[in-house]
């Protein structure tokens, strides 16, 4: 689905003329329980940044509760959108995109798989709202585009999603239940990067893609730490008795 949504933004990139091998690594963070975070990181080196992303998430024994597509997108004062406002899913109202694809809000109705996605307006012609280095470095939409950035525009393109962001890009949030994973298997997971940062419209048309899960952390039970607790008090009187 999501790669015939970006098939006519494919068609209209100028695509450069070197294959890169360029890398995007998803991160699924589950250290939360119940909660989940998506996470974006670009390679360095051979790339100028997040252009296009999108990943689907299963869950197995149980539900996605919430969805929540966090990834930048903000506004100009002129109106036009910055960040990741191109088929993004779920978007910030159910509005359409540049293209006339239907958006849907964030969501709260469970399910057991989704996909989220996001793309900056490659094939629109609006380079000068480009945000390169998505994935690799912090900013903010207030930096990048000083004077010409509306905050007030950018509460009503998504007012929770992020306005300045870390290197460690975050893409999306939410709630579950069972077990969480990516459906690594399924033809929704799209990178795309910049090979320039000269605001030609130049994007990579083959971009690796890696995966990564952060797990929930296993606390021991208290009864557990209380037989720690002997043991490691045994053991001081074993060396005492010896040291004696």
């Amino acid at each position: 689905m999501l790669r015939k949504l970006f098939l006519g933004a494919s068609v209209a990139l100028l695509l450069a003329g070197a294959s890169k091998a360029a890398t995007i690594t998803y991160t699924l963070d589950l250290s939360v329980p119940g909660q989940y975070s998506v996470y974006g990181d670009a390679s360095a080196g051979d790339n100028f940044g997040i252009a296009v992303w999108g990943v689907q998430l299963k869950a197995t024994g149980g539900q996605m509760l919430t969805e929540d597509n966090v990834s930048p997108i903000g506004g100009r004062t002129n109106g036009q959108a910055l960040g990741f406002s191109d088929a993004r899913q779920p978007g910030p109202n159910a509005d359409t995109d540049i293209n006339g694809i239907p958006l849907v809000p964030d969501a709260s109705t469970p399910s057991t798989t989704y996909t989220f996605s996001g793309g900056q307006l490659v094939a629109s012609g609006q380079t000068a709202n480009f945000v390169y280095g998505y994935g690799q470095s912090a900013g903010s939409f207030a930096t990048a585009f000083g004077a010409n950035y509306s905050a007030t525009n950018s509460a009503f393109a998504d007012g929770s999603a992020d306005q300045l962001w870390n290197a460690h890009l975050r893409l999306a949030t939410g709630t579950y239940t069972g077990t969480l994973a990516f459906d690594q298997t399924s033809a929704n997971n799209i990178a795309n990067l910049f090979s320039t940062n000269d605001r030609t419209r130049s994007a990579p048309g083959a971009t690796g893609v890696s995966f990564a899960t952060i797990p929930l952390a296993i606390v021991p039970e208290p009864a557990t730490l209380s037989l720690l607790g002997l043991a490691l008090v045994g053991g001081l009187g074993v060396v005492r008795r010896r040291s004696a």
